[in-house]
């Protein structure tokens, strides 16, 4: 899988780790999408997952993940105050 990285990050699959630097792009391991950090990191715009290399694809994601990225921000901000 091809992805982008907005943020380091440390997965684990039982024994097995793999580290990805803040603006890797680049392929995974198979097993890395199947964790649940990636997937909570996906849907926050951290991670933008993308099916090709081509400059315009991963910079449409990127924009894409923008996007997300400020929706869970604001989400998360409501939710702090909300609960103040």
């Amino acid at each position: 899988m091809f992805i982008f990285s907005k943020r380091n990050v440390l997965f684990r699959n039982g024994d097995e780790t793999h580290f990805v630097r803040t603006g890797y792009v680049g392929e995974v391991p198979e097993w890395v999408p199947r964790t649940q950090l990636f997937k909570d990191m996906v849907a926050d715009g951290l991670i933008v997952v993308t099916s090709s290399t081509k400059d315009p694809v991963v910079e449409k994601a990127y924009e894409q993940a923008d996007a997300t990225e400020k929706k869970a921000r604001t989400r998360h901000k409501a939710k702090v105050e909300s609960s103040k």
